[in-house]
């Protein structure tokens, strides 16, 4: 069934035949391991009777998780695909040209500013509704403000609903920096509230 980003759960792990039968006769060491890169893998267990539970919590959005369970040389087994879904939106996101979202990451995004902006170029801001680990949450539309440390940028269009938890809106900004070959740069600071 489907997971919560941040919420625990508990998965079995048996020890099993050929025809899928438990083995309660051994007691092997077990460690497990997942496919989301930001979770913690829980510590070995020893199996009693055949079986024993690991505890998990995942934390990055994905439309299918994988656990493998692993014990010498027993043959490794892996679970089904487990979806796992956003949280609770808990902050917002913004991405500028060089950004990108990284969900579940510590800090939701990769990558730079491409800096400079030159001034009176046009590019785009995207802003993202996320839960404690930058997971987009797709089921929230609030009303954000994007507001700049730039006194003469137009920030009416920045007064706006979220659509799916996300929003891309163009802005430019006018003042900047003066940087060689009378070209002016801007070093500007974007914030966003709900």
């Amino acid at each position: 069934s489907t997971r919560t980003a941040g919420a625990p759960f508990v998965a079995t792990v048996n020890l099993v035949d050929l025809r899928w039968n438990i083995t309660t006769a051994y007691a092997p060491i077990v460690s497990v391991d997942t496919d989301d890169l930001y979770d913690i893998e829980p510590g070995d267990l020893t199996l009693t009777q055949g079986t024993t539970y690991f505890v998990f919590t995942f934390i990055k959005k994905s439309t299918g998780t994988t656990i493998t369970a692993l014990s010498g040389s027993y043959q490794n087994g892996v679970s089904r695909l487990v979806p796992v879904t956003f949280g609770k939106p808990t902050k917002l996101m913004v991405l500028v040209p060089g950004e990108t979202a990284l969900q579940g990451s510590s800090t939701g995004k990769t990558g730079a500013p491409a800096n400079p902006f030159v001034v009176n170029s046009t590019f785009t801001i995207t802003v993202n509704a996320c839960d404690q680990y930058w997971n987009v949450v797709a089921d929230t539309d609030p009303w954000i403000t994007a507001t700049t440390t730039d006194l003469y940028d137009d920030e009416s269009l920045l007064n706006v609903q979220l659509q799916n938890g996300t929003i891309t809106r163009f802005i430019t900004f006018k003042t900047g920096n003066m940087q060689g070959y009378n070209l002016s740069y801007a070093t500007h600071t974007i914030s966003v509230s709900p």
